[in-house]
């Protein structure tokens, strides 16, 4: 997350507390397509359930902004709000984990995760669709923070400001998520997907 975009961040919010409309509008399109591609992977890849859950958290965003601390990291704390969406959806469809993946109903933001860097997983677009289906099989709790580490790029300081942990809880949880998902990999059959390397967790 850079200065000028942080700078940005805190004056679109104060403007916005004042009643700035445009400012509200600003913060929606810096975070408008992550956050979708976020809450798009949690919901199982269902394209109507994350713009449905997208617009339910903008609502409350922008019904919290006169609560929130001057000094809040906002970005993790938008995350956190599309997370508690996401999780009181699949609470009130009694669900308890996410449920398999569904090629036939969503529509994929990406092709793959993709990016030269070392911890992304390198993928064609064959490939995608099983890193799919093995992400749906995953421990939610997993699932979410190699979402947020892989998909979204956060650091591990972003993601404990997510969940609420320390930095060495969540470079627990990423081993535990990278260890399952290769575990999960292998009893599907797809020899073909790569996991992040063992070392390459370190914000």
């Amino acid at each position: 997350m850079t200065h000028d975009v942080v700078s940005n961040d805190a004056r679109w919010i104060e403007q916005a507390r004042m009643g700035d409309a445009a400012a509200f509008e600003a913060l929606l399109r810096q975070y408008e397509r992550p956050l979708y591609g976020y809450i798009y992977r949690l919901m199982s890849n269902n394209a109507d359930d994350a713009a449905d859950l997208l617009q339910e958290t903008f609502i409350k965003v922008y019904r919290a902004l006169a609560r929130i601390p001057d000094d809040v990291n906002f970005p993790a704390w938008l995350y956190r709000v599309a997370r508690n969406c996401c999780l009181d959806e699949l609470r009130r469809r009694r669900r308890a984990c996410w449920t398999v993946w569904d090629g036939a109903r969503g529509v994929a933001m990406a092709d793959h995760f993709g990016g030269a860097d070392p911890e992304q997983i390198v993928l064609d677009r064959e490939g995608n669709s099983a890193v799919q289906a093995v992400l749906a099989r995953m421990s939610c709790r997993n699932r979410e923070a190699l979402i947020l580490r892989e998909c979204e790029g956060m650091s591990c300081e972003e993601i404990g400001a997510v969940f609420g942990i320390s930095r060495k809880a969540v470079k627990s949880m990423l081993f535990r998520a990278r260890d399952e998902f290769r575990r999960i990999t292998g009893d599907l059959g797809f020899d073909r997907l790569t996991t992040p390397g063992s070392n390459q967790w370190a914000a």
